[in-house]
């Protein structure tokens, strides 16, 4: 039961840092496309 704790919040994180890096990644190509 601990594994699956410990996995249950590995995969929140990876959700959390994966969401940040598209937001940043969609931000830096709007930017690039109106310059």
């Amino acid at each position: 039961m601990v594994q699956q704790i410990e996995t249950t919040e590995e995969k929140g994180i990876g959700r959390i840092v994966f969401s940040r890096i598209l937001e940043e990644w969609v931000t830096q190509s709007q930017s690039q496309s109106q310059s």
